[in-house]
């Protein structure tokens, strides 16, 4: 889909300012093939009006400041040495996550829902100060999620559920963590997510957005002697993109490539 603004001038005299949403081409219109199907995002369209379409690849880029869970550290516990137990290490970590979501109801005649990866990275503040000392601790975040949205002219309401892996990386200048007296520790977590968020059009390109979404990992992958989990809810602010057409899909070209 796309999106499309018009206004109709004649001398100095005006007519309606007004900006709709392509739901979809009409190559996908299953009822009527040789149409396009479009609803109102602002404004008041008449007729005699003239439609200026933005058109746009299924893709939307996000640029976002975000949050992470608070993670916690696992250890032995001592009166029953085959259960662990969790302690907190850190507080609420910050840090910035780009995200990118390809159309893939375009293909459905679903409009606006989408598959997409992101990436995130963000810095903790050590909470345990008995753990160690010196400590940078930061969090590499990948996700891959689908979603879908909703649109109320300019509004939008999006809903997501997806995966993620955390590549959580600790130096230390002295560690006693766990019994491992090493300075650096590499460790990879999986888990999954669900959220939502709220979006606002100011342009057939750009849409402001803020969301919320609750995060648990726990499946240690490499632990280094140190399992970690987080949960716990997660905030987000920031933009989203809309990329104008190229010459070509570059989804499309992909698998024509590989025959997909």
């Amino acid at each position: 889909g796309g999106l499309g603004s018009g206004r109709q001038c004649i001398g100095r005299a005006c007519r309606s300012e007004f900006k709709i949403d392509i739901v979809h081409y009409g190559s996908f219109s299953k009822e009527t093939p040789d149409k396009s199907k479009a609803r109102i995002v602002s404004g008041r369209p008449m007729s005699g009006d003239v439609l200026q379409e933005y058109p746009r690849i299924p893709i939307d880029i996000s640029f976002k400041a975000r949050t992470f869970a608070p993670l916690s550290y696992g250890y032995t516990d001592t009166a029953d040495t085959s259960k662990t137990k969790y302690k907190s290490l850190t507080e609420m970590g910050v840090g910035a996550q780009i995200d990118a979501r390809y159309d893939i109801g375009r293909a459905m005649d679903f409009s606006q829902f989408y598959a997409g990866v992101g990436v995130g990275y963000g810095f903790f503040k050590l909470k345990d100060s008995t753990l160690a000392t010196g400590s940078n601790i930061s969090l590499l975040n990948i996700d891959v999620a689908v979603s879908k949205r909703f649109q109320l002219r300019r509004v939008s309401l999006g809903v997501e559920l997806g995966g993620i892996l955390h590549f959580t990386k600790l130096k230390t200048d002295t560690a006693n963590v766990a019994s491992d007296s090493a300075s650096k520790m590499t460790i990879l977590t999986a888990g999954g997510f669900g959220g939502a968020n709220l979006g606002f059009a100011i342009s057939p390109a750009i849409t402001i957005e803020a969301g919320a979404r609750y995060e648990l990992t726990g499946l240690n992958l490499v632990s280094n002697g140190l399992p970690t989990r987080s949960f716990g809810p997660v905030f987000q602010v920031g933009v989203t993109w809309s990329p104008p057409a190229l010459p070509f899909d570059p989804i499309d070209m992909v698998r024509s490539m590989t025959d997909f």
